[in-house]
């Protein structure tokens, strides 16, 4: 039998022929895309059940056959790869297999090389006993085997392994495809005494990110990864042809920490696109003008097909798996069997036949009306792709539909084939929003200027007012001017109540939006209960900061009963709800309830990314970033920080800077100091954002905490906690005396998170008050107490804080029992935090924890690596001083050197 000789068996990639043709095998290599080596063998993610289903079987004496069913393409040779080499690396010989079409055709011809050379093979009723003994011969280990494309093999070959397996000579793992026919006798393979099967599946999106976040050596932004799903049907093989492509072309790439699709550029594989292409060609030419059709307008009602094609056409492309027909409502549908195949189609289409094939589907729909939501929209898209211009009214029309659905891109490509001279205020108020919406600022800012100055009643005054000030805020981080121009507005409506209401409650919504707390919210509710409010876009908006503006207060409870009130009054109007989630997350997580909020923000993200609307993404990917961190988990909080990061960069830049913010107080309680620095640095180029101004400064404040310079950190704390008291957002001002209080300020925090805790509602700052007051008072039984109180609301890392600082006192005061029993908690909560360190988690043993407080930060100083003279000008002391305390830092805590200081600190050197 040939056996692997190297340590672990050579590894070809999934095959070709598992979807559409065969490819042979890959070499083992990397290829260089941008600086980033992409792995042609990808890793194995997801599999861990179906692999530790073989690591039972392949250690089982009773079963030796372990059969591998999937459809094609999901990835069973990988799969089955992984697993023989897991049976060599357990000092099994391993052998392998390939079946194909001309092997399976002659007797033995799949497996004839891993049988003794010596026997002849004319006679099997002589020669299998004989085989069956020489392997069970010659193995002192139960050799294993590996049969591709099992499904295909010969008669002789599979009584020839049912014999093997009989005597137990082999250990046989092979691969079967799902629904292809199999000969009658390879029921002697399955036999359920010694064969275990499993049904490898397609992978889900939540697979796909995961396996990408591996294969790519980094995370992906979930969009991306949810887009890759989408294109690939969850099929492994389609996914790495699609990675593989999109990292050559550029439309996969990294920006900073997250891997993203580029906007607009195709991460269709060339190869697998050639390879699709080859597969639509066998159609043969009579289904070319409904492929043409279905790649340009799917989907494609019945009717229309049967036009373009037979029944027994269309009826002969299912069968061979290139379209589908399935019913919505009454309607009877027909698209492709995978959306790649769309893009193969239209890659080769030529543009007289692109057009000749649009202008007949808009011929039909022309013919029997627009009868459907959608059919103006694809009427005027067509009509434009066919001839460059569509009727200015139904373009308007189209335009307000896609701009409805969130497709931006296409809103602003039918607003701006309107012809200028027809334009309306209507029309020129949604290109600024498509604009605004795109990111382009500048042009979206001159045709709401333009906008403003062309409207002559009160009615378009205000029409245009609301996005344009939107504009100035959101983009141009122009408050001043957008609240100036709405005081000028309102002279304008003067003498009409009902309008006026209107712009009050778009004022709030501004005012709210900018941090402004109490003034945003009065202006909100003096224009009356908002669902007196027409819907649209001031409603909309009004609602999401009303509740946002209400839990800042401390009325957390109603702030929840707003948001979840908002969620079902859009959905019930079909207006797009996910937003109102977000404010219904930041609700739940400053009242205390964090699984609750995150698990609410992770279907407002899933829906944000169903209905591709970027910017809910954005915000709700910093609302499960917050959610985390506030349950001290800071790396799935920085995962989702970073990703928040990229998408502000491209959708919504002023969000930017609290996402960049999170991550970089994840980063500097994870000891990665380098990574929190990038991030401080970077935000500060941000524009603040108001609502969310608390949490703006975080990363700076831990960046300096994680070096041990906690009076700076205390500073910049301190400061953003009185903007937060003057502006009335009392839970922002909460959040941030904790952490004054976590970096050696309880006794500042302490009385005011008292008072505080009289005017939130919720468990949370009940908590941090009893927290900050057991620090201030260094009572043990407290400090116990509060730990407890943080551990059953889910916040675990400052949990960890108050039980470490219960040890720490219970030490000090000789109740060692007591000390252990804390020290015990705190250690069970931090395996949570994901390898959070902070100052107070320093002072878990009681070597640390004799360090003063002006000894405990000059030791984190001197284990960042900073010299003894920049300390001491930091500290504003002399070096002789700062040399004589690192002395009795290196007595106290039994060190003699700094690797060896930053080592019992657990802080990386340097």
């Amino acid at each position: 039998m040939k056996e692997d000789t190297e340590s672990g068996p050579a590894v070809p990639g999934n095959r070709g022929d598992e979807l559409l043709e065969p490819r042979g095998r890959l070499r083992r290599q990397e290829v260089e895309v941008e600086g980033f080596f992409l792995r042609r063998r990808w890793p194995i993610a997801e599999r861990d059940r179906e692999l530790r289903a073989f690591r039972e079987v392949v250690r089982e004496s009773r079963q030796n056959a372990f059969v591998i069913y999937g459809t094609a393409g999901v990835g069973k040779s990988r799969f089955a790869e992984e697993c023989l080499e897991i049976a060599s690396r357990a000092g099994r010989p391993t052998a392998r297999a390939v079946v194909t079409t001309s092997t399976a055709s002659l007797p033995l011809g799949a497996i004839a090389h891993l049988l003794p050379p010596q026997m002849g093979l004319s006679n099997p009723q002589e020669s299998f006993p004989k085989i069956v003994q020489l392997i069970l011969g010659r193995n002192s280990v139960q050799p294993v085997w590996f049969i591709d494309d099992a499904h295909l093999l010969d008669a002789s070959s599979i009584i020839l392994l049912s014999r093997l397996l009989d005597a137990r000579a082999i250990f046989l793992i092979a691969t079967v495809r799902s629904s292809e026919p199999v000969m009658e006798e390879f029921e002697t393979l399955e036999q359920p005494d010694r064969t275990v099967k499993i049904e490898l599946s397609e992978f889900t999106a939540e697979q796909v990110k995961s396996l990408l976040f591996q294969a790519l050596d980094g995370p992906i932004e979930t969009s991306a990864a949810y887009e890759l799903n989408n294109l690939s049907k969850g099929n492994a093989l389609f996914l790495r042809e699609l990675v593989d492509g999109a990292l050559r072309s550029g439309a996969l790439t990294r920006r900073g920490k997250i891997w993203e699709l580029v906007p607009g550029k195709s991460v269709g594989a060339t190869h697998l696109i050639d390879r699709i292409k080859m597969r639509l060609d066998a159609a043969g030419p009579e289904a070319t003008p409904v492929l043409e059709l279905l790649s340009l307008c799917e989907p494609l009602a019945w009717a229309d097909a049967i036009e373009e094609a037979s029944e027994s056409q269309l009826l002969a492309l299912e069968s061979q798996g290139l379209v589908r027909f399935h019913s919505e409502r009454r309607r009877r549908l027909v698209t492709f069997f995978h959306p790649l195949y769309a893009e193969a189609v239209r890659s080769t289409l030529p543009a007289l036949r692109r057009r000749s094939a649009l202008l007949r589907q808009v011929r039909r729909v022309e013919q029997r009306g627009l009868r459907r939501r959608q059919d103006a929209l694809n009427l005027a898209s067509w009509q434009l792709a066919a001839t460059g211009t569509a009727d200015p009214n139904l373009l308007l029309k189209a335009a307000t539909i896609a701009q409805y659905a969130q497709d931006y891109t296409r809103a602003c490509a039918l607003l701006r084939a309107i012809p200028p001279d027809v334009r309306s205020i209507e029309s020129q108020c949604l290109l600024g929003e498509a604009l605004f919406e795109n990111c382009q600022n500048d042009e979206a800012e001159a045709v709401f200027a333009e906008a403003y100055k062309s409207a002559n009643t009160p009615e378009e005054k205000l029409q245009v007012v609301v996005p344009y000030t939107q504009n100035l805020h959101w983009s141009r981080d122009a408050n001043e001017k957008a609240l100036a121009l709405c005081d000028d507005t309102r002279k304008e409506l003067a003498g009409r109540p009902e309008l006026l209401r209107i712009l009050d409650v778009h004022d709030g919504t501004l005012r709210a939006s900018m941090g402004h707390i109490r003034e945003g919210l009065y202006y909100i509710r003096r224009g009356g209960d908002l669902r007196e409010i027409p819907e649209g876009r001031v409603r909309y908006s009004a609602k999401i900061f009303e509740s946002a503006a209400v839990k800042a207060t401390g009325r957390i409870t109603e702030a929840i009963e707003i948001a979840e009130r908002a969620y079902r009054e859009d959905e019930a109007t079909q207006t797009f709800p996910a937003v109102q989630l977000a404010s219904l997350s930041l609700a739940l997580n400053d009242f205390g309830d964090f699984r609750r909020a995150e698990e609410v923000a992770n279907k407002g993200l899933q829906d944000s990314i169903a209905a591709r609307a970027r910017i809910p993404q954005v915000v709700l990917s910093i609302c499960l970033g917050l959610s985390n961190w506030l349950a001290g988990k800071p790396a799935t909080a920085r995962h989702w920080y970073d990703e928040a990061t990229a998408l502000a960069l491209k959708y919504r830049p002023p969000l930017a800077r609290v996402a960049s913010s999170g991550s970089a107080a994840c980063s500097a309680v994870l000891g990665d100091l380098g990574s929190a620095q990038q991030s401080v640095s970077s935000l500060r180029s941000y524009k603040h954002m108001g609502t969310l101004a608390s949490e703006e400064v975080l990363g700076e404040a831990w960046a300096f905490a994680a070096q041990g310079r906690s009076r700076e950190a205390r500073k910049i704390l301190s400061r953003a906690a009185a903007d937060a008291r003057r502006r009335g957002a009392v839970t922002g001002e909460a959040l941030l005396l904790t952490d004054i209080a976590r970096l050696g300020g309880a006794q500042v925090a302490a009385p005011r998170l008292t008072e505080l805790a009289k005017q939130c509602e919720g468990p949370l700052t009940q908590a941090r008050s009893h927290f900050a007051t057991a620090l201030m008072l260094k009572d043990p039984e407290s400090l116990f107490a509060a730990g407890e109180e943080l551990l059953s609301i889910g916040s675990y890392l400052v949990a960890a804080e108050a039980l470490a600082a219960a040890a720490a006192a219970y030490h000090k005061a000789g109740a060692a029992r007591m000390a252990a029993a804390a020290r015990s908690l705190s250690l069970k909560a931090e395996e949570s935090c994901e390898g959070a360190l902070t100052p107070l988690l320093v002072r878990r043993n009681e070597t640390t924890a004799a360090l003063t407080e002006r000894e405990r930060e000059i030791a984190w100083l001197a284990a960042w690596g900073i010299s003894s003279a920049a300390i001491a000008q930091q500290l504003g002391v002399s070096t002789r001083t700062v040399e004589n305390h690192l002395q009795r830092i290196y007595d106290k805590l039994s060190v003699s050197s700094r690797a060896e200081l930053a080592e019992a600190l657990r802080v990386p050197l340097g």
